[in-house]
């Protein structure tokens, strides 16, 4: 609270000037909790909204207030974020001219900016200010006419005093529990089976382009087409990797090269698993959508080694083969909504005697209106994990084809679990950085009891803190209050 009060303050100082600041009266003012995890109090007539991306605005017919949080990468400084503002807010307020860019202070990293607007036919007037605390960061902008903003900024600092962060409500979580799944099998082969949640649309199936080059290939979509999931791309061909000998009988990047039995390649560099999945997301899944910004991407080794292990046995003498997997979450935006998506690849470069070719081997995500991406982790986990391979139609294909069903089993289990982890790690991430951006906000720090692991928040600005019964007091030096006193460590 202190730090956000802080804020208020220089909003107050730099709109007031040295005017004395209205008397405005809040007796009779609206006090909303919004369970998105934020209180404030207006006068009656204002509105009170929260968009899938975390802006909050409160607006009157004349005035609007815009608060936004948002994690900023350790290379960005307040300024450079103010800069990026009329890219970050271009679909809100088009054509915004900043002006008067000037730091506030160092800690926290802060800078005030004035601001025009088209507004109707006319020019609108405000002012903002980022905040950026270790990593976390937020907007403030105010703005209105041009002719009543003088009038109306006041109301609007009487505002924003008034906001604060609070514990969102946990029945925001949609309960993917309740889909009910039915088991839809590939139409054209029968050659596997997927779980799908009752009423989504489907479509795909096992595409055959020769003997020995089948795809696999299902896209999903929920009633109201906000969520969208596929696993493998019938329009992806295997690979071969460019060489001299190619080269040299025409064959060059991006060309199509047969080895024959009507196999197709496109002569192509190698990507491991995270490469591909990023450029499978900016090329298909992303495209025609704007924003597209990769928020994480990795490689995943520890899913290499397994599925390399449960493949092992397919080596055979004189050539090498191996699995490269990787993730990549995004996020995108269209039509005035905000997604976000998850994709995994895995790629299988095969080499023998100087070749070598490559094939994607598993490739499988999601992308989802926001609010809707734990629907969408969910039911992707629930697919992977549940695809089988018809063993009477492996059983027509290859003569080892016993234990390959159940290799396949194995093997999608494995990732549906690596995937649930991966996904349980990043919002422990996201809630620790929530929780540390809502204490910076609010001015309060984290401290525990290393012996009892008891928890409890307190004022922050202090090097260290020391308990003693149910008193906490911090000190800038690490020296004991009082013999009684024991240490706690914030975290």
């Amino acid at each position: 609270m202190k730090q956000i009060l802080l804020i208020i303050l220089i909003f107050s100082l730099i709109f007031i000037s040295a005017c004395k600041e209205s008397e405005i009266k809040t007796k009779n003012w609206i006090n909303h909790e919004d369970t998105n995890g934020f209180a404030l109090s207006h006068p009656q007539g204002w509105k009170v909204s929260c968009q899938e991306n975390g802006l909050i605005r409160i607006n009157s017919s004349d005035s609007t207030i815009l608060i936004q949080p948002f994690f900023s990468k350790k290379e960005l400084i307040s300024e450079a974020w103010t800069k990026k503002v009329p890219e970050l807010f271009s679909e809100i307020l088009p054509g915004i001219r900043l002006k008067n860019i000037r730091k506030i202070r160092s800690k926290p990293d802060e800078v005030y900016a004035d601001f025009s607007f088209p507004l109707k036919g006319k020019e609108g007037s405000g002012a903002l200010i980022c905040s950026i605390y270790q990593g976390s960061g937020i907007f403030y902008l105010i703005l209105s006419g041009k002719e009543s903003f003088p009038a109306e900024r006041t109301t609007m600092v009487s505002i924003l005093k008034t906001f604060k962060f609070i514990q969102p409500s946990k029945s925001k979580r949609f309960k993917s529990l309740e889909l009910k799944y039915k088991t839809w099998w590939d139409p054209k082969e029968h050659a596997f089976s997927v779980d799908i949640p009752s009423g989504w649309e489907v479509s795909g199936g096992l595409f055959r382009f020769a003997s020995v080059d089948i795809r696999p290939s299902i896209i999903v979509f929920s009633p109201d087409k906000e969520i969208f999931i596929s696993g493998g791309d019938s329009g992806i061909p295997p690979f071969v990797i460019p060489s001299r000998l190619l080269e040299m009988t025409g064959f060059r990047e991006g060309s199509w090269y047969s080895p024959g039995y009507g196999v197709n390649m496109r002569v192509k560099q190698y990507l491991d698993g995270r490469r591909f999945a990023r450029e499978y997301v900016t090329t298909k899944i992303a495209s025609g959508y704007t924003n597209l910004t990769f928020t994480e991407e990795k490689d995943r080794p520890d899913v290499s080694k397994v599925l390399n292990n449960i493949n092992r046995q397919y080596g055979a003498y004189g050539i090498q083969s191996t699995v490269n997997t990787g993730e990549v979450f995004f996020t995108c935006s269209k039509n005035n909504k905000n997604y976000v998506g998850y994709y995994f690849a895995g790629t299988r470069l095969t080499t023998a005697y100087g070749a070598g070719n490559w094939i994607i081997e598993y490739l499988f995500g999601f992308m989802a209106e926001k609010s809707k991406s734990d629907i969408a982790r969910d039911v992707l986990g629930r697919m992977v994990k549940s695809f089988r391979i018809n063993p009477q139609w492996m059983a027509m294909q290859t003569n080892i084809a016993a234990a390959t069903s159940e290799i396949v089993s194995r093997t999608h289990n494995e990732i549906s679990e690596i995937i649930s982890s991966s996904y349980r790690y990043r919002q422990r991430v996201y809630d620790d950085l929530s929780r540390k951006w809502s204490n910076a906000i609010l001015g309060l720090t984290d401290v525990k009891d290393p012996e009892t692991g008891e928890t409890w928040k307190v004022s922050s600005g202090r090097n260290y803190y020391w308990k003693k019964s149910d008193i906490i007091v911090g000190t800038d030096i690490y020296e004991r209050p009082d013999i009684d006193f024991t240490p706690l460590v914030e975290w």
